[in-house]
């Protein structure tokens, strides 16, 4: 049964009547993002259904407490600049009563304290009611929006806590913790003798700012013209490519020109033209050091994972942690660059990525081979590791295929190669090309 409170409206002449949410979950288990799966999927599903019936219902409230829903509100949605000079001045006092205002040292600026069990419950469901605000706006713009469970791995495989967010990786929730909190701050400066403000004397320009800012970077731009792809240096031509004329006065290291010469040999560097092999082994080696600021490895398989990467007609490379959510548009990114290396990035090629709402993400590649269409199911902000069968039905030829190559480190490259080079290269650089996911990536997604 849901319980009512009491609280003070903004004049304090009477009270309203605030229901207040019951989290799945302890208020402060969410605040510091130590949920565990069952506890993060329960979570989200109670996200999914509250939030549905809260916000309309609950901005009511707040309109009878001193909110201003007036003109300036678009639609249903509620004016964000006149939420946030509301709660700057109406969620202090009404945690008046569950907190005390005290400095941690005496040259330190005051600050609030919730004291009470009932104060963090409080604050709590407040925090949600301006994340449904937050959300509805975001999904005005992005209408196949949802809640997930977003679980981050370090570049070793370090397990991140499990927080929740917006599938825009921009969790509402935090944010509007972060702003109450805010408005707490503001409220204990003001209770500052030596200042001589009164305590509901303060500005609330910046947090209202921040409010429109965090709507405004959590949304897709509008109009026909989508933003610029947001994976940097997926096609590796655009890191390394513009440097290979230039430099390379040095010595290359005699390992590199040894496993160039193997590499030129299996038809690799084609762009290189008639270069002598020092030469070119010269101008790889400053163009690596130059892009990545440390020497060129000369040992495998660093080495070889380095040559790929450098064969930029070849090799496209992504940490496979790279941001998937609803409109940053990841696979579209990756599917245009491995169609530069496939040779189908010409006039037909369309490529379109969806989000239905239903946990999937689903690619539709419009190809010269024809039609393609893959549904992936969103594994956090990991790019699913099936991929590589769509983009090989969508690219492949008679002359060659595309592969996975891992060198390591959470980044993944895909190599365009014949079978017989890839039998060559395993045989005589030891290089692993695979036509599946390596075991650790496949174990990251199983996990989320």
């Amino acid at each position: 049964m849901t319980e009512l409170l009491e609280l003070p409206v903004l004049d304090g002449s009477r009270h309203v009547v605030y229901p207040l949410l019951e989290l799945p979950v302890p208020g402060e288990r969410v605040r510091s993002s130590r949920l565990g799966a069952e506890e993060a999927g329960a979570y989200r599903e109670w996200l999914v259904a509250t939030e549905r019936g809260r916000y309309l219902s609950v901005m009511a409230v707040f309109g009878a407490a001193g909110l201003r829903w007036g003109p300036d509100s678009p639609g249903e949605l509620v004016d964000l600049d006149a939420l946030a000079e509301f709660m700057e001045a109406w969620f202090p006092l009404v945690m008046g009563p569950h907190m005390v205002v005290s400095r941690t040292l005496p040259w330190n600026p005051p600050v609030c304290l919730v004291t009470s069990e009932a104060g963090l419950r409080l604050q709590a469901s407040i925090c949600h009611d301006i994340a449904f605000a937050l959300s509805a706006h975001i999904r005005r713009a992005i209408p196949g929006l949802n809640w997930v469970v977003w679980s981050g791995r370090g570049t070793r495989g370090t397990l991140r806590n499990v927080t929740i967010t917006s599938s825009t990786k921009k969790s509402p929730v935090d944010f509007s913790m972060q702003f109450l909190m805010g408005c707490l701050s503001r409220y204990a400066e003001g209770t500052d003798p030596s200042s001589g403000a009164r305590a509901s004397v303060f500005s609330p320009t910046e947090w209202r700012a921040r409010l429109r800012h965090f709507v405004t970077e959590s949304v897709e731009a509008p109009g026909p013209v989508k933003p610029a792809l947001p994976v940097p240096a997926l096609h590796i031509g655009e890191r390394f490519g513009p440097l290979l004329g230039e430099g390379g006065q040095q010595e290359a290291s005699p390992e590199i020109v040894t496993a160039l010469a193997t590499y030129r040999e299996l038809g690799f560097f084609a762009n290189s033209g008639s270069r002598e092999p020092h030469r070119l082994a010269a101008l790889l080696q400053a163009t690596w050091e130059a892009s990545e600021g440390v020497p060129m490895p000369t040992l495998s398989p660093d080495l070889d994972a380095a040559l790929l990467e450098l064969d930029y007609e070849r090799t496209v490379g992504f940490d496979v942690e790279a941001d998937v959510f609803g409109g940053n548009r990841v696979y579209e990114a990756i599917a245009l660059a491995v169609a530069t290396i496939a040779g189908a990035d010409g006039p037909g090629l369309e490529v379109h990525e969806e989000w239905p709402g239903d946990g999937t993400v689903v690619l539709t590649i419009s190809a010269p081979s024809g039609p393609h269409r893959g549904q992936f199911d969103y594994v956090g902000d990991y790019v699913h590791p099936g991929i590589l069968e769509l983009l090989n039905a969508a690219f492949a030829t008679s002359e060659g295929r595309l592969w996975y190559y891992d060198p390591g480190a959470q980044y993944i490259m895909v190599v365009r190669a014949s079978e017989k080079e890839r039998q060559a290269l395993r045989q005589r650089r030891g290089v692993a090309l695979e036509p599946v996911a390596p075991a650790w990536w496949l174990e990251v997604v199983a996990d989320d």
